[in-house]
């Protein structure tokens, strides 16, 4: 694993230099440490190459691994030291991911891998991988999808991907307590799921301006909670690959509710 090329993005400045110095004591060439601004503006400018050639993928999951096995070992002291390796790696995938999917959506490269599935099966999928999170918070986090619910054909991974990012959303900006449901209905061969919150809630005015790609409601906001204001530009590409559509019904301090549509047969 020695010698492979590691881009560190985060906010704390403590953090970043901590990272630097414990990759490069183990051998990686650090090559670049950004805060999240400026990650977006290397990403604005178009130079997506430039961010991902400096990243091994097999390398930060190896490094992860390694983390998490020390975490395990280290003293209360330390373990402060590789929760914030583990940070920054978790939130680099991200960025990687991110990054990758939009660009593949921008140039048609996206394809979809279809198979016959229940909407039951993606909400819980998706409560599975981050109830974790709304509990950290006393949050509720329930699906209510009938099971007599017809199937779809569609990308399990993609739809998985759209719901996570929604349901992510939802938990980061719902006060600690709220309540998050994920809903589904099928009419006219149209899938219907709806994301439901009792967050902070979305003005009028960024109801189509927040799927834009980069763009964040709130610089406090985003300081606040993580992200590069690229989910919900990705998840809009990926509903509309499967001939559906993403839209938000919110107002200030009301809560949200994100729907999007899938195409029963593609």
């Amino acid at each position: 694993m020695t010698g492979e090329r590691i881009l560190i993005v985060d906010d704390d400045p403590d953090t970043p230099d901590f990272c630097r110095r414990v990759l490069q004591e183990k051998g990686y060439q650090v090559s670049a440490v950004l805060t999240r601004r400026e990650a977006i503006e290397v990403a604005h400018q178009g130079d997506f190459q430039l961010v991902l050639m400096d990243i091994d993928m097999p390398g930060l999951d190896g490094l992860l691994g390694y983390a998490t096995l020390l975490e395990e070992q280290v003293s209360d002291e330390s373990r402060k030291h590789t929760q914030a390796i583990i940070h920054s790696a978790l939130h680099l995938k991200k960025l990687v991911a991110d990054m990758l999917n939009l660009r593949y959506l921008e140039t048609g490269e996206m394809k979809l891998e279809l198979e016959e599935l229940h909407p039951l099966e993606i909400g819980r999928a998706v409560v599975g991988e981050l109830g974790f999170l709304a509990e950290q918070k006393g949050q509720r986090l329930v699906v209510e999808v009938p099971g007599d619910l017809p199937t779809v054909r569609a990308d399990r991974q993609k739809l998985e991907l759209v719901l996570s990012n929604l349901v992510s959303n939802a938990i980061k900006f719902t006060p600690d307590g709220g309540a998050i449901r994920i809903e589904a209905s099928m009419a006219n061969d149209l899938l219907t799921v709806a994301v439901k919150d009792s967050g902070i809630g979305i003005g009028n005015e960024e109801h189509e301006r927040i799927f834009d790609r980069f763009y964040q409601v709130e610089d406090s906001l985003t300081r606040q909670h993580d992200g590069l204001g690229l989910g919900l530009s990705i998840a809009r590409g990926l509903v509309e690959l499967h001939q559906g559509h993403l839209w938000v019904e919110s107002s200030e301090w009301q809560g949200s509710t994100f729907y999007f549509t899938v195409s029963r047969r593609l």
